[in-house]
């Protein structure tokens, strides 16, 4: 189905047990994926057998993501976007589809292979005119569509319903009725200038789908049995409400934007994680509920300021942090190793309180104005720390012997080069920090995981960037294990938060006034 006034366009698909909508409009250059040329806000939503994924960019600068999930999985994704220009590549061995998308300005040309149901699609537009030929091996459908202006010419041919179809239009109006008794399709089609209403029922595959567009308004409905989706999506200017509901993996998805404004919503039962971001500019309110490891998070970032408060029930860690310019308040408590920790620093005084009954620790540290000398040694989990800091330079070296982990930093300005090697994970990261720009490689043996989002039953990492607030989170959680690593440039804040069982590791750096603070 296409429109010339607009340019509104729409490719459905299904074949045995996967199911495709593409939705493109070259005004303001909508699609599901998503995409929009404004601020190019794009959103990738994937399942395969047990994992879940979202992409979520938004690249006002150049933005470049490579994913590689587990072998297992064997999912490969590449996303390369500078300005207007795009190129997408997409494999995927269980479901056998390669996809290569490239858009620049107004041009797409789109190449989409499955082998299990065994289509073919190219499709090529530029400026008003597509080109489009679809084969399908099952149905036996061969459609070839070609529009130029308000001319169409279309030629449809279905062995198995025994259909040949052809369409000429020139003008604005056109109203179709089709009905195909084999398949059980009924459509309704009704366009009169910028106005569509389109109505499709299909019993076999118990699809239901109602659009409305008037103008940049859409309304769309889709319910489809099988898979179990309903989809709800309304679009006004820039205004987008999008609900999905999935039984089979059990996902419920609200995205609400308007301008520069997002709310997501996801809730997944087979991890059970319940997410809700909403954020306006560079305000984030970020909640995270996962009944597994029974963590809740709430984040709330305006401009420089961070109010970050989690729990979880298998530690017991009530964790909050309040961040205000150069002023920071941290409140600690975890019932576990009986860990009660208050942090106060206002300029370049510090006010520090730590009371752990259960580990013997030994603490000396020394402050003189940006100078600090630090030397922690605690007996039960064996660590050593040596910290020198003068100035803006900051040597790292720890040592743990309980889990093996070598870790190093050094920090000169702005510039921040970190190694971590642990070897009971078997986890390499480095992290190279230029100011707002960051260079993140994080390897995991177990599971081969590249700055994504993946989930395996209670198993979840997510990196969250956002390219106004300069804000990176990574969240991983196996069991009662939590890594959590957040950094944002404008106050300069990394904390990291490291809980297996009792055993904690917090490392708190800020580059204002210079604080680095380790915990074990």
């Amino acid at each position: 189905m296409e429109r010339t006034s607009n340019w509104f366009f729409i490719n459905l698909e299904r074949t045995s047990n996967w199911f495709s909508i593409n939705l493109e409009r070259t005004s303001n250059w909508f699609s599901i994926n998503l995409e929009r040329t404004s601020n190019w806000f794009y959103i990738n939503l994937e399942r395969t057998s047990n994992w879940f994924s979202i992409n979520l960019e938004r690249t006002s600068n150049y933005a470049h993501q490579t994913c590689s999930p587990a072998i297992q999985s064997a999912h490969k994704l590449v996303l390369h976007q500078s300005g207007a220009h795009i190129k997408l590549v997409l494999y995927q061995s269980g479901a056998h589809i390669k996809l290569v998308l490239h858009q620049s300005g107004a041009h797409i040309k789109l190449v989409l292979y499955q082998s299990g149901a065994h289509i073919k699609l190219v499709l090529y537009q530029s400026g008003a005119h597509i080109k489009l030929v679809l084969h399908q091996s099952g149905a036996h459908i061969k459609l070839v569509l070609h529009q130029s202006g308000a001319h169409i010419k279309l030629v449809l041919h279905q062995s198995g319903a025994h259909i040949k179809l052809v369409l000429h239009q020139s003008g604005a109006h056109i109203k179709l009725v089709l009905h195909q008794s084999g398949a059980h399709i009924k459509l309704v089609l009704h366009q009169s200038g910028a106005h569509i209403k389109l109505v499709l029922h299909q019993s076999g595959a118990h699809i239901k789908l109602v659009l409305h567009q008037s103008g940049a308004h859409i309304k769309l409905v889709l319910h489809q049995s099988g898979a179990h989706i309903k989809l709800v999506l309304h679009q006004s200017g820039a205004h987008i409400k999008l609900v999905l509901y999935q039984s089979g993996a059990h996902i419920k998805l609200v995205l609400h934007q308007s301008g520069a404004h997002i709310k997501l919503v996801l809730y997944q039962s087979g991890a059970h994680i319940k997410l809700v971001l909403h954020q306006s500019g560079a305000h984030i309110k970020l909640v995270l509920h996962q009944s597994g490891a029974h963590i809740k998070l709430v984040l709330h970032q305006s401009g420089a300021h961070i109010k970050l408060v989690l729990h979880q029930s298998g530690a017991y860690i009530k964790l909050v942090l309040y961040q205000s310019g150069a002023h920071i308040k941290l409140v600690l408590h975890q019932s576990g190793a009986h860990i009660k920790l208050v942090l106060y620093q206002s300029g370049a005084h510090i006010k520090l309180v730590l009371h752990q009954s259960g580990a013997h620790i030994k603490l000396v540290l020394h402050q003189s104005g940006a100078h600090i000398k630090l030397v922690l040694h605690q007996s039960g989990a064996h660590i050593k720390l040596v910290l020198h800091q003068s100035g803006a330079h900051i040597k790292l070296v720890l040592h743990q012997s309980g889990a093996h982990i070598k870790l190093v930093l050094q920090q000169s300005g702005a510039h921040i080069k970190l190694v971590l090697h642990q070897s009971g994970a078997h986890i390499k990261l480095v992290l190279q920090q230029y100011g707002a720009h960051i260079k993140l490689v994080l390897h995991q043996s177990k599971a081969h995981i590249k700055l994504f989002l993946q989930q395996y039953g209670a198993h979840m990492k997510m990196v969250l960037h956002q390219s106004k607030a300069i804000i990176k989170l990574f969240l991983q959680q196996y069991g009662a294990h939590i890594k959590l690593v957040l950094h944002q440039s404008g106050a300069h804040i990394k904390l990291v938060l490291y809980q297996s069982g009792v055993h904690i590791k917090l490392v708190l750096h800020q580059s204002g006034p210079y604080i680095k603070l380790v915990l074990h």
